[in-house]
């Protein structure tokens, strides 16, 4: 799996915040890990919600981080 350069990442921005689920067809679930650790960031691990969109049905996990 190809990484980010973190390190550069942050130095643009401080607060991160990563949402996943387990069964995500799309982008595979140890991305969202890695990315996590990679940024020092919130984690949140959805179950069911596969790669998010209109089928995914609402993340009020996301409203409440946005606001």
């Amino acid at each position: 799996m190809d990484s980010y350069d973190f390190e550069k990442i942050k130095q643009h921005c401080t607060d991160f915040v990563v949402f996943h689920s387990i069964d995500d067809h799309r982008a595979p679930f140890e991305a969202g890990e890695e990315n996590t650790k990679g940024l020092d960031d919130t984690f949140h691990q959805f179950e069911g919600k596969r790669h998010f969109g209109v089928a995914s049905g609402p993340l009020p996990e996301l409203v409440k981080e946005v606001l």
